[in-house]
């Protein structure tokens, strides 16, 4: 009896590990099999469509004006009523650089303290007059499809937030490249959910809501742009992923810019799971593709340790021993993974920083390390 109990608890464990990583993204794939493709958007309606634009910077100098200048020269850019800047008490000259721009097209909102992206969105939202919002980040260049491509699907009644599609630049050697494979993955996913109308999440350097479904932020909001489009969803509306709306991202994928965005967007998922349990009262789908997408991943780390250990209680037992070795064989290959520059290292070893950063995440979490500020 006690055999099976823990080799069913074991095997249990496992799957809870690899659920968020391998049998959720596999179980999308076959998916998208049947799904068949996304349905394309009729742009002719959206050509008399104005919309604002919100960029919350804070000490953005060297990058605002490219910034504004590449956004304004887009296709469209004539639709956009106002280009809304908050800035979040800036100590440099950015508030300067956006005050040179037309005032009827750029406007500045000054924020004489760092209060935190969450507050800045929260107040371009009582600032702006159109019906639909577009939220962008400064770092980012946009592709010339990034406006018309994110409202032409916002023209669809039933579509209430669209997110781009955000394109880092590849690292090829060690971490960063298997870090890729993890981006490629995860839009992967995002293609399919959103072929559903519930992509769990939107690209925080470029989605549009409209205006009428933004449910203002806690001021300690990690994940401004998770929580927004779950919001739109627990309300029946779509919530889309465009790969036609592309940002590029200057930022390489290294381990150290990795592991402060990672980081981060960890314990954002940890503040969601403890913060909005209604989350998981969505509907089935949306809730299930929920926990698939944001909660399994920080809970699968959580099951190594236990995994470890129980082989060691029971090593009289052949299978056990031999699930024992295969660990340590396992590890060995993590440990060499950092030091060996090669695809499948890499891969090995950007799969355990991963799961290294969730008990990071989890820490700071805990002790409020995200409470507010940049």
């Amino acid at each position: 009896m006690n055999i099976l109990f823990y080799t069913f608890l074991f095997l249990l464990l496992c799957s809870i590990f690899v659920y968020g990583y391998f049998f959720y993204p596999f179980g999308l794939y076959l998916l998208s099999i049947f799904v068949g493709r996304e349905r394309r958007f009729d742009f002719g309606d959206i050509s008399q469509c104005k919309f604002d634009v919100v960029l919350s910077v804070r000490d953005e100098t060297s990058r605002i004006k490219r910034r504004i200048d590449n956004l304004l020269s887009l296709p469209l850019s004539s639709a956009i009523n106002k280009v809304i800047v908050i800035d979040d008490g800036s100590s440099d000259s950015t508030s300067r650089i956006v005050e040179r721009y037309p005032k009827g097209k750029v406007v500045i909102v000054k924020l004489r303290s760092n209060s935190g992206k969450p507050f800045a969105l929260n107040c371009a939202n009582i600032v702006s007059r159109k019906g639909i919002v577009y939220y962008i980040d400064a770092r980012q260049v946009f592709d010339q499809k990034a406006l018309v491509s994110i409202l032409g699907a916002l023209s669809d009644a039933r579509v209430g937030a669209v997110s781009g599609q955000l394109l880092p630049s590849k690292s090829r050697h060690g971490i960063g490249a298997g870090i890729d494979t993890y981006w490629r993955i995860e839009r992967f996913i995002r293609r399919v959910e959103s072929k559903l109308g519930a992509c769990i999440g939107c690209t925080g350097a470029m989605y549009a809501v409209k205006k009428k479904l933004y449910q203002p932020l806690p001021s300690d909001t990690i994940l401004d742009d998770v929580v927004t489009p779950l919001e739109v969803l627990k309300r029946n509306f779509f919530v889309k992923y465009d790969i036609q709306a592309i940002a590029y991202d200057e930022q390489p994928l290294t381990a150290a810019n990795e592991s402060r965005r990672k980081s981060r967007t960890i314990a954002g998922n940890f503040q969601m799971l403890f913060r909005y349990p209604e989350n998981f009262s969505m509907g089935f789908a949306k809730s299930f593709m929920y926990y698939s997408h944001k909660v399994s991943r920080v809970l699968a780390p959580f099951t190594l340790p236990i995994i470890f250990v129980m082989p060691l209680l029971l090593l009289h037992y052949p299978v056990f021993l031999y699930l024992f070795y295969l660990q340590l064989l396992f590890y060995f290959l993590v440990l060499i993974s950092f030091f060996i520059k090669q695809s499948f290292f890499s891969k090995i070893s950007a799969f355990a920083f991963m799961n290294l950063m969730v008990f990071s995440a989890f820490y700071k979490f805990l002790r409020g390390a995200y409470r507010s500020g940049w």
